[in-house]
């Protein structure tokens, strides 16, 4: 009994150190770091890429081929008709991807990545004067085969004032 417990408290631990090198133990293969910008101009324009100033900047960290993600934002409480909190809905900016490696050379790397952009507006009810939440949400979703540390131009997004704001991402291994 002792000696199957300590096999597994071994193999964890060494799962542990394999994960934290930054290799994931089914393919031997490193983790990528997706960075993304958000950015108030148009990255591709001359004129607006001098100027443009960054809303945000996250980082994820991710395993081949497991889907990753996180939010940078809060989260409001959605009530039911007595009153009480039934859930909390997520607001921000949400980043979700899945990427795996092309080839041994960790050259090149496949993303499916998506930003999306959200943000809670209250609203008058039709009936009354009772406030009802609505979250207000744009995204925008890239798919394909990049080059490692190329700058992948994802796209534009909306704020609820339906200004835009533009995302691009550049993925590089974790060593």
């Amino acid at each position: 009994m002792f000696k199957k417990a300590a096999a597994s408290i071994g193999a964890a631990l060494l799962l542990l150190a394999v994960m934290a090198a930054g290799i994931s133990p089914s393919n031997k293969k490193p983790q990528l770091l997706l960075r993304v910008r958000v950015l108030d101009s148009d990255p591709t324009q001359a004129a607006a890429a001098k100027n443009a100033k960054v809303l945000a900047s996250p980082s994820l960290t991710a395993l081949p081929n497991q889907p990753a993600s996180f939010t940078a934002g809060g989260e409001v409480p959605i009530v039911n008709a007595s009153g009480k909190v039934q859930e909390y809905a997520e607001f921000g900016l949400r980043v979700s991807c899945t990427f795996g490696w092309v080839g041994n050379n960790q050259d090149k790397v496949w993303i499916d990545a998506r930003l999306e952009m959200s943000e809670p507006k209250f609203d008058k009810a039709v009936t009354g004067d009772q406030q009802v939440l609505r979250l207000h949400s744009d995204s925008v979703r890239v798919v394909g085969t990049f080059a490692v540390a190329q700058t992948i131009q994802v796209g534009q997004i909306r704020d609820t004032s339906g200004k835009p704001m533009w995302a691009e991402l550049t993925a590089t291994p974790v060593q």
